[in-house]
């Protein structure tokens, strides 16, 4: 068995923000900015994406904005009730940040995870079927300057890996298989990535996040190290993709799975 430890979501490098979390653990999950309705050249993009799957598909992707993405508001915060709400009114390369249109890299809905930077969809055709991949974000307290901390979020047990990068197969848009059309890759039109397809039985998102480091330098925390493990040099939990195999992934398996919120 297999484990990639995979950061996503919006932070300071893609964004410059960060999405909340409450003290009981609920959290929000803010994907990294993709295309800018104010930016003319990612405009263009926009409308040439939504032309395109129109004519292959028949139907349009509903690519909406941050402040057009509702969502089910918390009771602390109950006139909150788009995404954008929670991102304030800073600029990203240039542009309002809620006036993108978020990457939704890895999707909760059917459960699938693309990449399409060389080492990183390298990592992800060598897993099989039966794989993990955990996910973890930077979070901060709503609407507080605190130091944040690293979440594990959710994760997806891996039913099949579309590889379109190293394997030779060709991506025909035309003949997308059901199980990766909604990932951001697809919408996007990527021509060689590669897309982890999960078991909606054995994939998740959290209702409420799971601390793994500190909040000061990111440590994994001593007691989930106690009880995982950590074949890593270090302990540090920063940026990048962190690989497990053999026991350590079975340790880290049954603690992810550990928690049924």
């Amino acid at each position: 068995m297999k484990i990639l430890i995979v950061p996503i979501g919006i932070e300071s490098s893609t964004g410059g923000q960060y999405a909340p979390i409450l003290d009981d653990g609920r959290f929000l999950f803010i994907p990294i900015p993709e295309f800018s309705i104010e930016n003319p050249i990612h405009n263009e993009k926009v409308a040439e994406l939504r032309l395109f799957h129109k004519n292959v598909y028949k139907s349009s992707y509903d690519l909406k904005t941050y402040n057009e993405i509702k969502i089910d508001p918390w009771p602390e915060f109950p006139n909150r009730i788009y995404m954008g709400d929670y991102l304030g009114d800073g600029k990203y390369k240039g542009y309002p940040l809620t006036s993108y249109i978020p990457h939704y890299d890895p999707e909760f809905n059917t459960f699938t995870y693309g990449e399409g930077s060389e080492a990183k969809a390298k990592a992800l055709s060598n897993l099989d079927r039966g794989d993990m991949l955990v996910f973890y974000m930077s979070l901060i307290p709503a609407f507080r300057r605190r130091a944040k901390g690293k979440y594990l979020v959710g994760y997806i047990t891996i039913e099949k890996i579309f590889d379109f990068r190293f394997s030779g197969q060709n991506l025909n848009y035309s003949k997308i298989d059901k199980r990766i059309g909604n990932n951001m890759h697809i919408i996007r039109k990527d021509e060689r990535p590669v897309i982890a397809a999960g078991n909606p039985n054995e994939s998740r998102l959290f209702k409420k996040a799971i601390q793994f480091t500190d909040n000061k330098k990111w440590n994994i925390l001593p007691d989930i190290f106690k009880q995982i493990g950590w074949p890593h040099k270090t302990t540090i939990v920063h940026m990048g993709l962190k690989k497990l195999e053999r026991n350590y992934a079975k340790k880290f398996c049954e603690f992810v799975l550990s928690y049924d919120d």
